[in-house]
């Protein structure tokens, strides 16, 4: 794997004085190529009249009254929307009794692996390329290894591979990004050594480069525009780009593709599909009645006579309805998939009557030969987890479908997927800000994660008992499986899964699992069939907890301690059950939310203030750990946390873009805690939030 390098997060942390919270310093994040702990960390800052006698920043004590902390469960507890959205500052806590302290300056560090890859392309199942915002990685044996080929000023948005040595880049150059206007420039890179050396081939005229196709090192074709709606002229090299020719087209491109010199296809403005034998330069109608000034398409060539063409339609509601075509002759296309939906409309072209397609928005297509292909389908208004997968084996004919993958994101960009076979595939499935590379061994039937780390890590939970015995819920391909580690979340090992038989159709972050150890092998887990297991032999195995299930099962089981614990029920609260007897025997509870349910099985001391910060930030998540608490900040800028039974509250806040959320965050003591980010990463802290470093 490539080093890491980190970029990085301030975070200024106040306590709450004499009910009023005071507004907070920022320091803005800087990017670091090399540091593995950038400067800023540990420095301090203060605030005026803000910290009451006694205060002591660098040892982290508050007021005058000694931290006292548990170690008897393993609280932490996070609802589906961690980070959300308003303004703290100012608000006021009655009844509280809370202390303020001076600023104290934190870092969050990520990897530099964690970031938004745009494109994906393997020439064999062994060698292949990822590239994103100046970034592309390479791999000579099937995704064990990564390596850094190229770092530059280029936002790589498309890679296209002849072969193991010849593959090129193209995208836009930094300095262009954000602008509102189209770009001046475009970029398109080349590389005949694997990926070793990249050279900069001159563009035919100035614009975007949408799309390019090379069918040998010499030859290839480009499509150049000069606006946003995706479509461009065509331009033609025979001696690797030094020099372009324009090619005179029916009306501006959108997207192409060819298989020889002379045999290719393009897909028009006008919505009209045309055929060259000659190189393009003549074209003859192929496919007509499909959307215009739509400027979005995807042309995939697998030989003379032989293309696939996804064609999006409309869009509404979160849903684009989108069609696949297939020609097997170069001149008469069939329609082969159709996704219509009620915010989007019916399938575009006539489409109609084909098979359905993944998803209720198009994702990405690999086609593989003229009778292999694979189509990704999203869920724009799921979430996390919908991302879907199609595959034919006979022409688009038929289509077998995986069903949403477990533990995949659910953005799929347009050049994300590749399939060099029909039964070996990368797919990159991701967020804002960064990107998971899934592989396929099985056409898509099942997938692991290959970046940003190899290593088996927990997706849905964490729950620790010690600094260094903890206890995971979910990775990618299976969300039941559970994962224990011995050193703090470095490394994590199965150890077994939970018994679910008939899982529930993931819908976004409403129906997440949880995991909760109270001991080192008591603990409580909830499936993705929405019922909750408990095991006594440390995950090894599982029972399910005999509990009155609902239409929509529990969401999370949470224990402040090792007695007392709640199960949740997003979508019925009314279902909730409370236990004091360590799972034992259960009750319902009379909770309004899960925030207000934790709130009521904590310790009574700890209950009052607890109760008014989640109020004062509208919390819809809060953890506790026996005298240890913490709260999401209602702005969406960090979090506080008490020690002391809510006598006083530190606020961390990391800037306006600097905190990640966290779709589950714990601490075992005041020292160690855990939070797992939205983009899957999992992250420590061994000095109470103070620092924050990446395990995987």
């Amino acid at each position: 794997m490539m080093g890491k390098s980190a970029w990085t997060m301030t975070a200024a942390i106040s306590i709450l004085v004499g009910m009023t919270i005071t507004g907070c310093g920022i320091k803005p994040h800087a990017y670091s190529q090399s540091s593995s702990s950038p400067p800023g960390q540990n420095q301090t800052s203060s605030v005026t009249n803000s910290a009451p006698s006694g205060v002591n920043t660098a040892n982290h004590t508050v007021g005058n009254t000694a931290t006292t902390e548990s170690n008897s469960a393993s609280g932490g507890f996070a609802g589906s929307n961690a980070a959300a959205t308003g303004n703290q500052a100012n608000s006021s806590y009655d009844n509280t009794g809370a202390h303020v302290s001076a600023f104290i300056h934190g870092v969050v560090q990520q990897t530099s692996e964690n970031r938004q890859f745009n494109a994906v392309t393997f020439a064999n199942p062994n060698t292949g390329w990822i590239g994103g915002k100046g970034l592309i990685l390479g791999t000579t044996d099937g995704g064990q290894h990564f390596y850094t080929e190229y770092q530059g000023s280029v936002d790589v948005k498309g890679l296209d591979a002849l072969n193991g040595s010849n593959v090129w880049a193209w995208g836009i150059p930094s300095n262009e990004e954000g602008l509102s206007t189209p770009p001046n420039h475009g970029a398109l890179l080349a590389s005949n050594n694997g990926g070793s050396n990249w050279r900069v081939i001159n563009l035919p005229s100035q614009g975007i480069v949408e799309t390019v196709d090379f069918v040998s090192p010499t030859v290839g074709f480009i499509v150049v525009g000069t606006n946003w709606t995706g479509a461009g002229q065509l331009y033609v090299t025979s001696d690797g780009g030094r020099h372009w020719t324009l090619r005179g087209v029916p009306a501006r491109v959108t997207a192409m593709g060819f298989a020889t010199a002379s045999d290719g296809w393009i897909y028009a403005e006008n919505g009209i599909v045309y055929h060259t034998t000659d190189g393009g330069q003549h074209w003859t109608q192929s496919l007509s009645n499909l959307p215009s000034q739509i400027g979005q398409g995807s042309l995939q060539v697998t030989g003379t006579n032989s293309a696939w063409l996804m064609v999006y339609g409309q869009a509404g509601m979160s849903q684009q309805s989108y069609s696949v075509f297939h020609t097997t002759n170069g001149t008469t296309w069939r329609p082969v998939m159709a996704v219509s939906t009620a915010g989007a409309g019916p399938a575009p072209g006539g489409a109609q009557g084909a098979p359905k397609g993944p998803g209720s928005s198009p994702g990405a297509m690999a086609a593989v030969n003229s009778n292999s292909a694979v189509v990704a389908g999203t869920c724009r208004a799921c979430g996390f987890g919908t991302t879907s997968i199609a595959a034919t084996a006979d022409g688009g004919q038929s289509w077998s479908g995986t069903g949403p993958i477990p533990g995949a994101i659910g953005l799929v960009v347009p050049q994300g997927m590749a399939f060099p076979t029909p039964s070996d595939g990368w797919l990159l499935d991701g967020s804002a800000g960064a990107s998971v590379l899934l592989h396929t061994t099985d056409g898509g039937q099942s997938w692991h994660e290959v970046l940003p780390t190899t290593s088996t890590y927990p997706l849905q939970g964490v729950s620790f008992v010690s600094p260094n015995v903890g206890y995971g819920l979910g990775v990618v391909g299976d969300l039941n499986k559970v994962l224990k580690t011995t050193d703090g979340g470095q490394h994590w090992s199965p150890v077994g899964t939970l018994p679910v038989q008939n899982p529930m159709t993931y819908m976004g972050n409403s129906s997440f699992s949880t995991i909760t150890f109270a001991t080192a092998t008591a603990g409580f887990a909830v499936g993705t069939d929405g019922h909750i297991y408990q095991t006594s032999n440390g995950g090894q195995s599982w029972n399910q907890v005999n509990l009155q299930y609902g239409q929509y099962g529990y969401d999370a089981v949470y224990f402040v301690s090792r007695d007392t614990g709640i199960a949740v029920s997003t979508f019925n609260p009314q279902q909730d059950q409370i236990t004091t007897d360590g799972g034992k025997h259960w009750t319902q509870s009379n909770a309004a939310d899960t925030a207000d349910a934790v709130t009521a099985v904590s310790n009574s001391q700890l209950k009052a203030t607890l109760h008014t910060m989640v109020t004062a930030e509208s919390a819809e998540w809060v953890g506790v750990l026996g005298n240890i608490a913490w709260v999401p900040a209602q702005n969406g800028r960090g979090f506080y946390i008490t020690k002391n039974n809510g006598l006083n509250w530190m606020n961390y806040d990391y800037g306006a873009n600097g905190w990640p959320g966290a779709t589950t965050m714990q601490f075992v003591n005041g020292q160690d805690g855990w939070l797992i980010e939205p983009s899957g990463l999992l992250l420590r802290t061994q000095n109470g939030g103070q620092s924050w470093s990446p395990l995987n």
